[in-house]
């Protein structure tokens, strides 16, 4: 848990960081990030559920601090159509 909320901590000054400058551009594209949570409880497949959930939202980035969920995403960004940017680290 204590990765979880270090992790929310660190993206939550990101953001603020990023808010205060503007947003981020990116060749002439202006991008404003926000920061969304669910949670996985450590399950693989809840975790995969909701990536799908934050796809189908049109989220580019995940985030994930547990292993055994980590994986599970690796797994799902393979689809076609499905890829997005997983964000990891874990102990």
């Amino acid at each position: 848990m204590k990765y979880v909320k270090s992790l929310i901590g660190v993206l939550t000054i990101c953001l603020f960081m990023s808010w205060a400058a503007g947003g981020i551009t990116v060749k002439g594209k202006k991008y404003v990030f926000k920061l969304e949570k669910l949670d996985d409880r450590n399950d693989p497949t809840l975790a995969v559920n909701n990536a799908r959930r934050f796809r189908s939202n049109k989220a580019i980035t995940i985030y994930n601090v547990v292993f055994s969920t980590i994986a599970a995403l690796a797994k799902i960004n393979e689809e076609k159509g499905n890829e997005f940017l997983l964000m990891a680290y874990t102990s």
